[in-house]
């Protein structure tokens, strides 16, 4: 099979993603969902093209009707599902994070991911979390996280991602009952701080750290 640009994983990557909960995409839901993670198609066509493209190289099959797309079963493809990658956040100060930028895939096994409904990974840069668990796994320089991005009620001891002015960061969250949210790091070097927000402030979560991959180096 031949390899797939970055483009043609995304759209792979969708389908997974309606496949996994028992769905197959129209074009226009392909069209929707393609641009919400940054790759804007402007016509159903445009659509169409690439999925002759992953049809081409043994992906997927489909017809000429609508919802009729179907992941072609293979090992790899009932095994492990790609996760899509966003570059850095840091376990630091707050690094720019784009969510439209895609910098690649995770090829992660079903058995190792807690679930694959609304996730995306980044990897971590510092060390203002290394004293901070996740089932068991520290987070460290160089390991990815999985973020569920669906989360809508953040609470106490939540180990989150948080978005400040444009800038990404990974902490633990600590709310007060006077509007006051405090980000703090749980980190073996003492030269890291809480970060204090207003309620009022600049800033958003955008999901809940639910899993650590470690990095080679670190296991």
């Amino acid at each position: 099979m031949n390899s797939l640009t970055k483009k043609q994983q995304l759209v792979l990557h969708v389908i997974e993603a309606y496949q996994s909960r028992g769905d197959s995409p129209s074009l226009s839901e392909l069209q929707t969902e393609l641009k919400k993670k940054g790759l804007e198609l402007k016509s159903r066509r445009s659509v169409a093209q690439y999925l002759e493209a992953l049809e081409k190289k043994g992906l997927i099959k489909k017809s000429s009707e609508e919802r009729s797309i179907q992941l072609v079963k293979t090992q790899s493809s009932e095994d492990f599902f790609s996760v899509p990658l966003y570059g850095a956040a840091n376990a630091g100060a707050a690094l720019v994070f784009a969510e439209d930028n895609i910098k690649g895939f995770l090829k992660i096994s079903k058995k190792l991911l807690k679930t694959v409904e609304n996730v995306f990974a980044l990897e971590i840069a510092g060390d203002s979390m290394n004293d901070c668990k996740i089932d068991n796994d520290y987070i460290e320089d160089g390991d990815y996280v999985v973020i569920n991005k669906s989360v809508q009620d953040y609470r106490n001891n939540d180990v989150i991602l948080a978005i400040i002015d444009g800038c990404a960061t990974v902490k633990k969250l600590k709310k007060s009952l006077f509007g006051e949210v405090v980000l703090t790091p749980q980190s073996s070097n003492p030269v890291h701080q809480p970060i204090y927000i207003h309620e009022s402030d600049s800033f958003f979560f955008n999901g809940r750290v639910v899993q650590v991959l470690k990095s080679p180096k670190n296991i």
